[in-house]
């Protein structure tokens, strides 16, 4: 009996023992499989697989995170998450399971939970960048400072430099912040080249640096290095529509670049497709309503920026855009509305400061356009660049300052707006230059400035009769400086005959002897005479830098009423200081010409190097 126990014992154990290991055999098969079709991204059947093994051994944790992958990738996020607690029941320190669960969580938009798992998975292995990645997105989500989203996309990259997720997660980031990163967008688009979110975040990168150009009606005459980087953004958008021909913002911003090329039939058949794509796509309807207020259909633009405002009522650019309008049309008041409503939603937006007061000369209101003008200054708003144009304010402060008769401030707006212009803006600075030239009694400079503005726009409004005037006042200015000419060189004539009449008084310039007993010294008069010329090209020089430094102290002082710059106050002082250097210098040489050569200098010679010296520092110091 014992010996048939003993037996029967053995068999048992034996069939255990196959037993085991044909499971064993079993479950590798199935998770084999399970890899098999999830590289194959078959996640249906590697669902079944794991639902098999799962139901023979229910605590298998390879299967139970298998299984949690697949769960999430399909949407099925209950299920994800019963696997993932499940899992670190068991294993507390399963970072896939963490992982997944953070995945779930941020689904439910719980993106501080995510985070926190997130970092738990990070701090079980500091190497896992699938966790690096993910918390790169939740902390987006959380609207996270740029340190710890710029840490996890640099520490991903080193670990995988191929692990695209993290491009395309910072490239998200920088789009929605205006930040340059365009080396995102490159490895995008070199891992993963039908990615259409390369193409797109490169192309808006370059749009970004471009979009001075964009929508600015004073914007700069375009060369040939802003239209290549207008063409290479065109590409981007050209491929990233190729790839997805139903993605709005593509659409509406390869638009806004044709605009920029002044292709405005072209960019409004994309707004046209972008806002058809999404109805919602507040840019699409603004940027519409731009390119066909610059095609001057008003009532068109109009409609775009109402169905604009039903989008965004709290758009201060919107409100910029419909001021604009109206100030073209000529309605002035329902243009101020809206700039009001725009400085109201945006206070210290200077575009809109500027606007209003550019309004106000229109309302012939000059003082008060000044006042808002000097509040940009004052208060130190957003400045850099500015939507309206650096040439648009300048200009406009021009015509204010002209209107007042304060020519010289007038002048000095208008010469700002030349630097900085091009296009439309540089005709209308021109031709407030030539105005306010022409008033201060200079119309040569006023001849020469409308010369070129007959290049730009020989029909540029008020150009011929600008001209007629310049026209009669020539001769009078000519015969002035023909009568200043005439005086200049006979007042020269007359210090010559005077100097020769001086010398020969003191003797005879050939060695002859004086009427009074001393002989004439012929070497010290011709010493005179060399100093003489010397002296003369000491003061102009002198004069040179004299009028250099109260040039640089008058922009010191321009930029310190502008900018505020409590520091200038040393710089005023060493511009006064070497501007005072100048005239020490000049008194100097000329009292030492004086007492070297006063033996042979008569009261009429002394007169006129007193003359000079007593004129010199009335050169224009302010």
């Amino acid at each position: 009996m014992k010996a048939k126990i003993f037996s029967l014992t053995i068999v048992f154990a034996v069939m255990f023992c196959c037993f085991s290991v044909i499971h064993a055999q079993t479950a590798d098969v199935l998770l084999k499989q399970v890899q098999a079709a999830f590289d194959k991204g078959d996640y249906e059947s590697a669902l079944k697989d794991l639902n098999i093994l799962l139901g023979k051994e229910p605590s298998n944790a390879e299967g139970l995170t298998q299984r949690a992958r697949v769960h999430i990738l399909i949407g099925k996020d209950a299920e994800a998450f019963a696997d993932a607690e499940k899992i670190l029941s068991i294993d507390p320190k399963n970072v896939i399971a963490l992982n997944v669960r953070g995945l779930v969580k941020y689904n439910k938009k719980d993106y501080a939970g995510a985070v926190a798992d997130y970092s738990e998975a990070i701090s079980i292995d500091p190497k896992f960048v699938k966790a690096y990645g993910n918390r790169l997105r939740a902390n987006i989500r959380l609207n996270a400072p740029k340190d710890p989203i710029l840490y996890d996309y640099l520490k991903a990259k080193e670990l995988d430099p191929n692990f695209s997720p993290i491009y395309q997660s910072i490239g998200v980031w920088c789009l929605q912040t205006v930040t340059r990163c365009r080396e995102a967008f490159e490895a995008l688009i070199r891992l993963e080249p039908n990615n259409e979110f390369g193409y797109f975040g490169r192309g808006t990168q370059s749009l970004a640096e471009l979009d001075r150009y964009a929508t600015n009606p004073g914007r700069e005459n375009l060369n040939e290095i802003i239209i290549k980087d207008v063409n290479t953004a065109l590409a981007d958008f050209n491929k990233a529509i190729e790839i997805n021909p139903k993605t709005s913002d593509s659409y509406n911003n390869r638009g806004r670049l044709k605009y920029i090329l002044g292709d405005y039939d072209e960019a409004i058949a994309d707004f046209d497709k972008a806002a058809s794509l999404n109805p919602k796509n507040f840019q699409a309807f603004m940027n519409r309503g731009t390119a066909r207020r610059t095609k001057k259909n008003y009532d068109l633009a109009l409609k775009d920026y109402a169905e604009a405002e039903k989008l965004q009522p709290k758009s201060g650019v919107l409100f910029l855009e419909k001021s604009l309008l109206y100030r073209e049309i000529g309605e002035i008041d329902l243009a101020m509305t809206n700039i009001g409503k725009a400085l109201y939603l945006e206070p210290k937006n200077d575009d809109y400061v500027i606007l209003q007061a550019v309004l106000l000369i229109d309302q012939n209101r000059y003082e008060e356009a000044i006042v808002k003008f000097d509040s940009i200054y004052k208060s130190h708003l957003t400045g850099g660049f500015r939507w309206l144009g650096r040439c648009f304010e300048s200009a406009a402060q021009g015509d204010a300052y002209l209107k007042l008769q304060n020519y010289v401030e007038a002048e000095n707006r208008f010469r700002s707006a030349l630097q900085h212009s091009a296009g439309e803006c540089r005709e209308r600075a021109l031709f407030g230059y030539a105005t306010v030239t022409l008033l201060e009694k200079r119309p040569d400079i006023a001849m020469e400035t409308l010369a070129e503005l007959d290049k730009l726009n020989p029909k540029y409004p008020g150009l011929r009769e600008k001209r007629a005037e310049v026209a009669a006042a020539m001769p009078a200015y000519n015969k002035q400086q023909a009568e200043w000419k005439a005086k200049w060189e006979a007042e020269n004539a007359e210090w010559q005959r005077q100097v020769q009449a001086n010398l020969a008084r003191e003797g005879n310039l050939s060695g002859g002897q004086r009427k009074t007993s001393k002989p004439v010294n012929t070497k010290l008069v011709g010493q005179a005479l060399t100093d003489f010329d010397a002296l003369i090209a000491r003061l102009k020089e002198l004069d040179a830098n004299y009028a250099n430094a109260a040039a640089k102290l008058r922009r010191a002082q321009e930029s310190d009423r502008k900018n505020g710059n409590v520091n200038s106050v040393q710089f005023y002082k060493g511009t006064m200081n070497r501007a005072q250097s100048c005239l020490d210098e000049a008194h100097r040489i000329i009292q030492e010409y004086l007492q070297k050569y006063d033996s042979i200098l008569d009261d009429s010679s002394k007169a006129i190097l007193e003359d000079w010296d007593e004129s010199f520092p009335t050169s224009i110091f302010y």
